[in-house]
């Protein structure tokens, strides 16, 4: 795997998703999608890196270099100290939590900027 694979992998393992899932959430091919993350396909384009990103919740320069997300730590490092422990209906869980907390306004302002 690539390390962009990798995190892609890992990504979507610790938020308890399919590839199928991750493929429509991003409007790409399953396949295309398993294939990034096995280091078959090495450049996906920015418009999907892109979309993986913001799918994912992290940053655009993590996703592809593995970088910190210096711009909002608080949300990188409630990422990081609790993905894998857990489950995707926890996940589910906090991100409704988030949504009740900030306007959706707000939310597709942050989303259109991205």
């Amino acid at each position: 795997m690539s390390d962009f694979g990798t995190r892609i992998w890992r990504l979507r393992k610790d938020t308890g998703q399919s590839l199928q899932t991750v493929a429509n959430a991003v409007g790409s091919a399953k396949g295309y999608i398993w294939e990034l993350e096995r280091g078959r396909r090495d450049n996906p384009g920015i418009k999907l890196a892109t979309a993986l990103a913001a799918h994912f919740g992290v940053s655009l320069s993590y996703l592809v270099a593995g970088e910190a997300d210096t711009s909002d730590p608080p949300a990188w490092h409630f990422y990081h100290r609790y993905r894998g422990l857990l489950s995707a209906a926890d996940w589910a869980a906090l991100r409704g939590v988030a949504d009740r907390l900030v306007p959706s306004d707000v939310v597709a302002d942050r989303e259109v900027a991205a």
